[in-house]
């Protein structure tokens, strides 16, 4: 079952050369949905709570959708495609993992994705053309441009995510359980995998680079300052020089990107961002969208802005409720919990990452292994109170 989940989390979704194959795409979310129900069944844990909040987002939408098509007929269609992405939200955050917790392949898991990404981060900054190639017939995501932007004009280690939004937020999650493990745990090799993985980042050369980046150094610094642990100063200083060189690296991206009328947030935003007449339409409209397309709008970017065009303040509400009942029925230590937390609403401002095709399982996964360390620790406490 672990095995399966790392697997299906690298599923290819296309099969030819810089173009994104809908029927594979589909087809993964829906081998999403299959696994997620598999493990859902299995643990066998229902919290009432959750399942008031998932159902709560799917008859949102499904009411949201019917009362705004029957309202704008003419211009708006159901676009049934937009529940792959919030059925398995909704199952996931349904889960509370307790068996899997059990087994120990977690720890070797964790080490194969690490050095899997490291070593496909390297090759392609090295230019290896073998990798890339792979890459962009099996991993392609969006439209081809984007693909050309993240290899050839810049050679960014998005590796299987296509995106850097994605790809960053990605290492920053397997970052974080390395933190995780390492808390609980020191050791040279976990140092020597943050350390990977923040190389991963920093080369994604991008805005969501930057801020996760900092959002790590922020926690270790903080960390720093809570405790004089030799290792604590040493990681914070390497950590701060990295992010130091790391926004210096990017200076100008970032310029260039909050100030672009093509994908900035001028682009976004402005009175002729791509988004404004979306926002401006939604604004001026009593109903949200639900999973309505509609003529000449484009319903997409940032989590918080998906939510508000299709639920409302109420979706919203319900959406991030709902991924905090699930970090906290499966991440036992607090602090931590509401660290990763924050730091999920942070990037949702930017883009829609939890409701992307990656997360699931790797979110899935985040739980499986946090389990297995927090019994572990459990195990061990308990061990030292009896001896």
């Amino acid at each position: 079952m672990a095995v399966l989940i790392v697997i299906v989390w690298l599923m290819p979704v296309s099969n030819h050369l810089n173009t994104l194959n809908d029927s594979m795409s589909r087809n993964c979310y829906i081998l999403n949905i299959i696994v997620l129900l598999i493990i859902f069944f299995y643990e066998n844990k229902l919290n009432k709570s959750s399942l008031l909040i998932s159902t709560g987002i799917i008859v949102l939408l499904l009411t949201f959708s019917f009362i705004f098509h029957a309202q704008h007929p003419d211009i708006s269609s159901l676009a049934w495609g937009y529940l792959y992405s919030y059925v398995p939200f909704c199952i996931l955050i349904n889960i509370k993992i307790v068996k899997l917790g059990q087994l120990s392949i977690w720890d070797r898991l964790l080490d194969f994705i690490c050095i899997l990404l490291i070593a496909v981060g390297i090759l392609i900054v090295a230019g290896n053309a073998l990798t890339e190639l792979i890459l962009r017939t099996y991993y392609v995501n969006h439209y081809a441009y984007v693909y050309t932007m993240m290899f050839l004009n810049s050679r960014k280690t998005v590796t299987f995510f296509a995106t850097h939004s994605i790809a960053c937020y990605l290492y920053f999650l397997i970052w974080w359980m390395l933190e995780y493990r390492n808390s609980y745990k020191y050791s040279i090799k976990n140092v020597i995998f943050m350390f990977g993985m923040f190389f991963d980042i920093v080369m994604c050369l991008s805005v969501s680079a930057v801020m996760c980046s900092l959002i790590i150094a922020t926690y270790y610094y903080i960390k720093w300052v809570k405790s004089t642990k030799k290792q604590n100063i040493v990681l914070s200083v390497f950590l701060l020089m990295a992010v130091a060189i790391g926004a210096l690296m990017n200076i100008g991206r970032i310029q260039s990107i909050l100030s672009s009328n093509v994908n900035g947030l001028n682009g976004r935003f402005g009175q002729e961002g791509n988004l404004w007449a979306t926002l401006d339409f939604a604004l001026n409209n009593v109903v949200p969208f639900g999973i309505c397309d509609v003529d000449g709008l484009w319903p997409t970017d940032g989590g918080f802005f998906i939510q508000f065009i299709r639920g409302g303040i109420l979706l919203i509400l319900l959406y991030y409720l709902g991924l905090y009942k699930f970090l906290e029925n499966n991440i036992m230590n607090r602090s931590k919990r509401n660290f990763l937390f924050i730091s999920l609403l942070l990037f949702e401002v930017g883009y829609q990452f939890t409701i992307s095709l990656r997360f699931f399982m790797i979110a899935l996964f985040l739980a499986c292994f946090c389990r297995y360390h927090d019994m572990i620790n459990m195990k061990v406490g308990l061990l030292k109170e009896l001896a």
